[in-house]
C-alpha cells in the first residue's frame, strides 16, 4: 500500500506519498487546518540535559539530515523507541504558508502516531496572553475609578483582545464553499481508497492462507491414502469436502481481489480527473458505490461457506492439532493470539471495506 498522511485533528486521510521524498503541503476540507508532512527516516535519538529534559531527534531525508531539538512528551520516548530507521511524517501546522507548530509524528508504514501538540494551540497561548496583559493594563489605569467599572472594563477588553488575536494568528483557513466542497469529495475518494486497499490486503492474505491450508490438507489424505483408504475413508471425505469449500472460497477471494483492483482504478481516474477538471462526477461515485456493494455481496457469500467448513469435524482436528501429534505443524497464532483454526471458525467477520 501507499504511505497515506492523515490528518492530525480528524484521523483521516488526507494525501498520498508520491515517492519523490519531498514535503506535502495539504489543507484538511472537514477541520480547515494547513498542514505540511515532511518525510523522513528516523535515524537517532538522544535526552538533551536540561531542566526539563529536551529530546534531540535525528531525521534523515532526501534534502539532508534534519534535527529536531525540543519538549516532548515523556511518553513520546517509547514510541520513538520501536521506529529507529523507520519511515516517519513530521507534521506541521502552516499560517500563511509559514511553519507555526510542530504537531505529531505519523509512521508510514503502519499509520500509528505520536501526538505532540494540538493544532491552533500557540496561536490559543497568544490571545490569553494578550488578554491578560490587556486586562492588568486596563485594572492599573482605572485603578482610581470605581472597582465595578474597572473590571468590566478590563475583562471587556480581555475578551477583546483575546477574540481580535486569535482569530487572526489561528492557522484554520477560511475556504470558499465550492474549493472546499471540492476538496472534500477528492478527499472522500482518498479515504475510500484506503479503505478498499486494507480490504483488498485482507482478502490477499486470506486467499494465501486458504491455498497453504489446501495443500497441507491434500498431503494429509495422501499420507492416509497410502497407509489404507478404507480404514481412514470417513477422515478421507471429510477433508476432501473441506478442500472443495477452501477451493471455493479461494476461487471467490480472487474474484473478491479483482474487484478490488476495478475499485481501486475507477477511484483513481475520479482523483485523476479531479486534478484536471476540478469536478467529480455524480455518475462515477454511483458507480463506485455500486461495486462496493457487489464486493460486499461477494464477502457474504465467502462467510457463509467458511460456516459450512466450521461444521466439518476433520477440519477442526486438523486445524488444532499440535506438532506433539507428530504429524502436522504447530497451529500458528495471528496477533490477536488466537489460533487459525479458531479465524476460520469464526470467519472474517471484521474485513475492512
Amino acid at each position: 500500500m501507499t504511505p497515506v498522511f492523515n490528518c492530525p485533528a480528524c484521523r483521516l486521510p488526507l494525501a498520498e506519498d508520491d515517492g519523490a521524498g519531498r514535503p506535502i503541503d495539504i489543507t484538511c476540507a472537514r477541520c480547515r487546518f494547513k498542514y505540511r508532512a515532511v518525510p523522513g527516516t528516523l535515524l537517532a535519538f538522544h535526552t538533551v540535559a536540561s531542566s526539563p529534559p529536551k529530546l534531540r531527534i535525528l531525521l534523515g531525508s532526501p534534502a539532508g539530515d534534519v534535527e529536531l531539538v525540543s519538549y516532548f512528551p515523556a511518553r513520546f520516548t517509547s514510541w520513538l523507541e520501536h521506529r529507529v530507521h523507520r519511515e516517519l511524517w513530521v507534521v506541521y501546522t502552516l499560517r500563511r504558508d509559514a511553519i507555526e507548530e510542530l504537531i505529531e509524528f505519523q509512521d508510514r508504514n503502519d499509520g500509528d502516531f505520536a501526538l505532540v501538540g494540538r493544532p491552533g494551540h500557540r496561536a490559543r497561548g497568544r490571545a490569553r496572553l494578550l488578554a491578560a496583559l490587556s486586562g492588568g493594563v486596563t485594572l492599573a489605569f482605572l485603578a482610581g475609578t470605581d472597582t465595578h467599572i474597572a473590571l468590566i472594563a478590563a475583562a471587556s477588553l480581555a475578551a477583546a483582545a483575546y477574540y481580535a488575536t486569535s482569530r487572526w494568528s489561528d492557522p484554520r483557513l477560511t475556504l470558499p464553499e465550492f474549493q472546499q466542497t471540492h476538496l472534500l469529495r477528492l478527499q472522500d475518494l482518498l479515504e475510500r481508497k484506503n479503505s478498499v486497499s486494507r480490504a483488498r490486503s485482507a482478502a490477499a492474505a486470506d486467499l494465501n492462507k486458504r491455498l497453504n491450508f489446501v495443500e497441507q490438507m491434500t498431503s494429509l489424505r495422501d499420507k492416509m491414502r497410502s497407509v489404507g483408504e478404507a480404514a481412514y475413508a470417513r477422515r478421507i471425505q471429510r477433508l476432501t469436502d473441506a478442500s472443495r469449500l477452501l477451493t471455493q472460497e479461494a476461487t471467490l477471494d480472487r474474484r473478491l481481489i479483482e474487484g478490488y483492483d476495478k475499485v481501486l482504478t475507477m477511484i483513481q481516474i475520479e482523483m485523476d480527473a479531479h486534478l484536471l477538471e476540478d469536478s467529480i462526477s455524480d455518475e462515477a461515485t454511483d458507480m463506485i458505490d455500486s461495486k462496493i456493494v457487489e464486493l460486499d455481496a461477494l464477502k457474504a457469500a465467502i462467510n457463509d461457506l467458511e460456516g459450512q467448513l466450521a461444521a466439518n469435524e476433520e477440519v477442526e482436528r486438523f486445524l488444532t492439532r499440535t506438532a506433539s501429534d507428530g504429524a502436522l505443524p504447530n497451529p500458528r497464532l495471528d496477533t490477536d493470539g488466537r489460533s487459525n483454526g479458531e479465524r476460520l471458525r469464526h470467519g472474517r467477520r471484521h474485513r475492512d471495506r
